[in-house]
């Protein structure tokens, strides 16, 4: 039924909507990667890339002509404002759940030099001492200021998000999202106001065309579909479960001693996520080092994500016809859930 619908809408488009769009297409599924901390835009553009090359060569067989007829690639793009602020920026989202502003101290006690604010476990408490140092690091980078000007870009990068989502869903696309890390809690955000009613209109129905992966959260938030490691650093603070990192960080002192760090900043990128080699470094020295867990379950997820879309019904159903078994026939279709 969903085939024979798009094919009536793409015949009929010229007649009927031409005045909205003529590119409707219940085919086709839009993935969008949305970025972490300290992304540029061209770097959040790479990561995107990187998925279609992957998506291209393993679900395709390279062929680019099939996949551009089925998939569109875009950047969820949230801004970066540098490292700190970046960690800062995340609080400002999960601190609405529970124990929101000791996650953030935590998250930021991950972040310090010098050994200040040393995490051991998920729930030790920072010393007043390491309190004190936070309170003068918060105030080291104007953070009052900071809000003013991140509340601006903020809900710029969410509105877009949300506005891009609701246009693909309402081409009759799917929308396929890769979140990493901090991506993650502004999908969060971006989907629970997407399906918040506009209007007269309830968007519940919108639910249906998402599908969504968090890579590297740092949430406390239910997430059906993740990868995390258990040495990235931001995942660290969070509580979905993590994967066992075959790759491991280590610290060595001045007499050559060898100690395991429990987490690792190198380890968030999305290029090792994705199962690219990258170049590491930490106290036994520089290597390359690669993993393809990541890889595979993220592979896996866009592949059921576009199967998911292709099998499901149509946002479109047959309204009226006029003139049947006629030159003259003649047909209208109405939406199933927006009037």
């Amino acid at each position: 039924m969903k085939r024979y619908i798009v094919l009536i809408l793409l015949t009929l488009a010229p007649l009927f909507l031409q005045a909205n769009t003529s590119n409707i297409n219940e085919c086709i599924s839009d993935i969008y990667f949305a970025n972490s901390i300290m992304t540029i835009k061209d770097d959040a553009d790479k990561y995107k890339d990187l998925i279609k090359k992957k998506v291209l060569k393993e679900q395709y067989n390279n062929d680019l002509s099939k996949m551009d007829k089925e998939l569109n690639f875009k950047t969820s793009y949230n801004r970066t404002h540098g490292y700190y602020k970046d960690i800062y920026d995340t609080y400002m989202f999960v601190s609405s759940e529970e124990d929101g502003w000791d996650t953030y101290k935590k998250i930021i006690s991950l972040f310090l030099d010098k050994g200040i604010g040393k995490v051991i476990g998920k729930v030790t408490n920072l010393s007043k001492k390491e309190e004190e140092l936070l309170d003068k690091l918060l105030d080291s980078i104007d953070l009052q200021n900071h809000v003013d000007i991140y509340d601006v870009d903020r809900n710029a990068d969410l509105s877009k998000q949300i506005k891009d989502y609701r246009d693909s869903i309402r081409l009759g696309h799917s929308i396929v999202i890769v979140a990493h890390g901090k991506g993650d809690i502004f999908t969060a955000k971006a989907y629970e106001e997407m399906l918040k009613p506009e209007g007269a209109r309830e968007n519940g129905w919108l639910a249906e065309y998402v599908n969504w992966m968090s890579v590297g959260s740092p949430t406390r938030e239910v997430r059906d579909t993740y990868i995390n490691f258990d040495n990235d650093s931001l995942p660290y603070v969070g509580t979905l479960e993590t994967k066992n990192n075959p790759n491991r960080s280590f610290t060595q002192n001045a007499v050559g001693e060898v100690f395991e760090n429990n987490f690792d900043m190198q380890f968030h990128s999305f290029n090792y996520y994705m199962g690219e080699p990258i170049l590491f470094q930490d106290g036994l020295g520089k290597r390359n080092i690669s993993t393809d867990i990541g890889k595979k379950m993220i592979m896996n997820f866009l592949k059921n994500s576009i199967k998911k879309h292709r099998d499901a019904y149509s946002q479109w159903a047959l309204d009226q016809e006029y003139n049947k078994n006629t030159k003259a026939n003649r047909i209208t279709v109405k939406h199933l859930h927006d009037s």
